[in-house]
Parts: structure tokens; C-alpha cells; sequence
């Protein structure tokens, strides 16, 4: 689930123009810009991204070509000299990261109105650099019809700060997904879920970051045979390289970040949601982003008008040290300490309210010898703008640790994202 995915934008130079624009265009507009917190999620997956942005907000109409153009926005400290931003990305009209201001009608009626493009616009940005979030900046914005508008940075005090109040501490550091399901063969219900904690992260290009993870699949009936009794809890470090480019079948000014690294969890746990079969493992496993099938999803984006950002897929392969703690006869494969695991996640959107997923996961023993693999495909509805709650059809076939009991499922279930 993790949001783990990269963001696509376009990449904004940090040049500041040098223009000069006669006085009496100068207004102080309802132009709203402040110091914010990045998150920690944004900053694992943003290369531009620093400790604190600045958002923008009460913007004229924007297109993403004027958000991305250098003379648009202009920033300066308090002895007036020019502050460079390393990019500028929008922000929907709901603060959404990618949720146009105009709706489906605006756009089509856009197609037939020669005066106007057929893109979408927006009134909200984020600005991307090294900021301090005590320091006295004033934003300079030139709006398309040549009016320029300035408005002073609001500063992020000490008291203001979002980690300074807990639950902000915990919308920024904690990522959690439920789901219930039923699945078509049975009266039991299935969950499944997906958590998150950051203990910290470093970096923007070459990224660090440690975090506590657990994921699972579990049925309401303990004896179910039906579903999988699966649960890995354990302390994930990771690092992350953000190779930057062009997209490969659409070269363009867009640039894509496509990140390769390596992540390594000392400690997990793997057990049945009974605990009688339990593994203790370490893993390390080399990760990389699959470049060309983003840009697929790309073209389709620009055919079917869809304006929402994803990652790309996601290879992991590594290796895994296997200690059985508890076992039982439930155990269909057992005996194995040097394990091979493998993994494939893709995540993305096929319009704004509906999300493709695919995950497939494989494990070889070195040992035994046995291979196992694990396969999720399915489709995503969200039901409200801020798509933190969908419902989501599912099928599932193929076995998970430490169990590794053969399943095979269609679900259909309600999708809960905090």
C-alpha cells in the first residue's frame, strides 16, 4: 500500500527570471503562501523535496506550464535577494496533491472553445527547496495576463509546528490501510491490512529512511482454509537513489524519478494470526523502479484526461534468513533457513476515482528446494474526492509465509485508508 508511490510533475528550473516589470503591475493580492512541514512520505519519494515547502494558495487559474515556468514565481529574503526554488508542483482545489480545479465538463467544454486550452488549471502550489521555517520571505507571483502579485511568506513558529501536536505527528509519521472482505466461497470475513510508523529520514536525492512495518491477511474463523493466515511485523531501513530522467517513451520537459536501493530488515517477524507457526527472519533486498510501463500509463492519462500522480512499479529480490520458532503440522513447507524472495508492486490510477493493483510475490527455498509464489490483482473505487475510502474487488491465488497454505479467492471488500 504504501503510498510507495513516485509523484510525476513537471520540473520547474531554478533560474529566476531577471524581467523587470513596471511598478503599477505590483498588487498585494488574497494570495495565501506559508511555511509548511514536509512529510516524511513526500520526502522519501520526491527528489526536490526538503524538510519545508512553501504552499501556495488563492492563485489565478494556472495551467501546469505556467506552474512550472521559472518567471511565474519568484522568491526573496528579507535583504531582498532572490531565493532559488527547485520546483514547483500544484496542488488541487480539495489540497489534494492532484485533483484538478476544473471539472470533466469544464475540460470537455474546453475541446471546443479554440480561445481556451484544453488543459486543466489550478489555484494552489507547492514551492520545493532548502527554506528555513523562520525565515522572512515574500513571494513574487506573475499571473498569465502580465499582473503581478506579492504577498509575504507566513512564517512556521516554533508553536505552529506541526509536530508539535500529535495528531499532525501522527498523520505525517503513520500510514495505515484496512480492509474487511468477503470472500466468494464462505460466510467468514476476511481482512486484510497495511501499517506504516516512520522513525525518521534523511536526504532528498540519496534518501535514508527506518520505519516500523506489518502487513497481514487474516480470516474472522480461526480454522478457515479458505484464506490466509498471514502477518509480518518488523524494523525496515531503507536507502534510495533518485535516478532522475526524462520519460523513455515520451521525451518531453517532464522529468521522472525512478528510485534503485537496497532494503534491509534485521528483525521481522512472520506468523499465523494464531501464532502457533511463527519465523523469525532477517532479510536485505536490492529494490528498483521499472521504468517504461509508467510511461504507458502516461499516454493512457493523456487520452482519458486522467490529472492524478502514482509511482512506478517496484521490483524488490533478496535474501532471507529463516528461524522457526513455532511450528506445526499446519505448515505446508518447513525445514528451509536460507530463503529467496522475490516481489513486484504496481499501483495506478486508470481514471480519477478508480486504481489498478497488482502484487505478486514468489519465495525459493535453498534448501528444500520449493517454490511458492503469492499473486493479487484487482481494481479500486474510490468513493469520495479525498480517495481515502473505496471499495476494492480482489483476486487472490497462491500461498504466504509461514504457512504457506494454498488459497485461491475473489473478494470484494470496503477499503479504508487513514
Amino acid at each position: 500500500m504504501r503510498r510507495t508511490i513516485i509523484m510525476l510533475f513537471l520540473a520547474c528550473s531554478p533560474a529566476v527570471s531577471q524581467t523587470t516589470e513596471p511598478p503599477e503591475s505590483r498588487s498585494q493580492s488574497e494570495i495565501n503562501a506559508s511555511i509548511a512541514r514536509t512529510i516524511d512520505e513526500d520526502r522519501r519519494a520526491l527528489s526536490y523535496a526538503g524538510r519545508y515547502y512553501i504552499r501556495v494558495e488563492g492563485l489565478p487559474p494556472l495551467n501546469v506550464v505556467q506552474i512550472s515556468d521559472a518567471r511565474t514565481f519568484r522568491l526573496l529574503n528579507a535583504a531582498g535577494k532572490t531565493v532559488p526554488i527547485r520546483r514547483a508542483t500544484y496542488l488541487g482545489a480539495s489540497g489534494d496533491w492532484d485533483t484538478p480545479i476544473r471539472n470533466s465538463e469544464e475540460v470537455e467544454e474546453s475541446r471546443n472553445d479554440s480561445q481556451r486550452p484544453a488543459i486543466a488549471t489550478y489555484a494552489r502550489t507547492a514551492l520545493w527547496g532548502d527554506f528555513r521555517p523562520d525565515a522572512q520571505y515574500r513571494l513574487v507571483v506573475r499571473a498569465p495576463d502580465g499582473e503581478r502579485h506579492e504577498v509575504d511568506v507566513k512564517k512556521l513558529h516554533p508553536g505552529d509546528d506541526e509536530a508539535s501536536s500529535l495528531l499532525q505527528l501522527m498523520t505525517d509519521r503513520i500510514s495505515f490501510e484496512l480492509e474487511a472482505f468477503g470472500p466468494d466461497d464462505g460466510d467468514e470475513i476476511g481482512i486484510r491490512y497495511d501499517f506504516d510508523l516512520s522513525l525518521g529520514s534523511l536526504g532528498t536525492e540519496h534518501f535514508w529512511s527506518l520505519s516500523l512495518d506489518s502487513q497481514g491477511e487474516l480470516s474472522t474463523e480461526t480454522d478457515s482454509v479458505d484464506l490466509q493466515s498471514a502477518l509480518t511485523a518488523g524494523l525496515q531501513a531503507d536507502y534510495r537513489y533518485h535516478w532522475r530522467t526524462t520519460p523513455l517513451l515520451r521525451p518531453d520537459d517532464r522529468i521522472t524519478t525512478y528510485p534503485i536501493g537496497v532494503r534491509v530488515s534485521p528483525i521481522e517477524i512472520e506468523a499465523s494470526s494464531d501464532f502457533d507457526n511463527l519465523n523469525y527472519t532477517a532479510k536485505v533486498q536490492l529494490a528498483a523502479a521499472v521504468p517504461i510501463l509508467d510511461d504507458i500509463v502516461l499516454l493512457w492519462h493523456e487520452w482519458m484526461d486522467v490529472n492524478r500522480t502514482f509511482f512506478p512499479p517496484v521490483v524488490f529480490a533478496g535474501y532471507s534468513y529463516i528461524d522457526e520458532i513455532e511450528t506445526t503440522n499446519e505448515r505446508m513447507i518447513t525445514g528451509d533457513e536460507h530463503r529467496l524472495d522475490l516481489e513486484f508492486n504496481y499501483r495506478f490510477p486508470l481514471s480519477n476515482r478508480l486504481d489498478a493493483r497488482l502484487q505478486w510475490r514468489g519465495f525459493q527455498g535453498l534448501e528444500t528446494g520449493e517454490f511458492v509464489d503469492r499473486i493479487d490483482a484487482g481494481m479500486i473505487f474510490y468513493t469520495n474526492e479525498g480517495r481515502n475510502v473505496a471499495i476494492q474487488a480482489m483476486y487472490s491465488d497462491g500461498a504466504l509465509p509461514p504457512e504457506f497454505r494454498e488459497t485461491s479467492t475473489f473478494s470484494l471488500g470496503l477499503l479504508t485508508t487513514f
